[in-house]
């Protein structure tokens, strides 16, 4: 899937006006990354093999980079995406999560586990508390935020609009 163009980002929220204060469920796409992710160790190792020390070292090591390149390559797909309505944000600061998750589990760098966090923030703030959101984050670069700032915007004029 192509992950900027996902419908999704754009999708209007539900009839009845407003968003569950609940997380959703991650999507297929988010899901399908995880999976494979958690398969490369075995496809690495094998099954049930014996590791000794310099082996595991050099696994987590290898794990460390594809994870952090995962991250990365994440949040551009993120900051490929042209608008977030409402139902986008909360569905895509769920799958944010979901995969930063997935990445602390399996020994991403911590600061690309930090950078999607602030992502996260980002997402999941309030048009009211989105100022103070941007005021703490240390890792998104000031280009990042505008980004997600302008995407939010972007979508909830276009909810606004075609919501009739």
């Amino acid at each position: 899937a192509d992950l900027p163009r996902l419908r999704v980002w754009a999708e209007p929220a539900r009839r009845g006006g407003h968003l569950p204060s609940f997380s959703g469920s991650p999507l297929g796409y988010v899901t399908a990354i995880g999976e494979h992710l958690f398969a490369v160790p075995e496809q690495l190792c094998g099954e049930g093999g014996e590791e000794d020390a310099a082996a595991e070292s050099a696994m987590q090591g290898l794990m460390a980079r594809i994870t952090g390149s995962v991250a990365e390559l994440y949040l551009e797909a993120i900051m490929a995406v042209p608008a977030l309505s409402p139902a986008g944000l909360a569905q895509l600061a769920t799958d944010v999560q979901y995969l930063g998750s997935i990445l602390r589990r399996l020994g991403a760098p911590e600061v690309s586990v930090e950078r999607l966090e602030e992502v996260r923030r980002l997402l999941e703030a309030s048009d009211e508390t989105l100022p103070q959101a941007c005021v703490g984050l240390a890792l998104l670069d000031r280009d990042a935020v505008d980004k997600i700032t302008r995407k939010r915007l972007a979508g909830s004029a276009a909810a606004a609009g075609g919501g009739s």
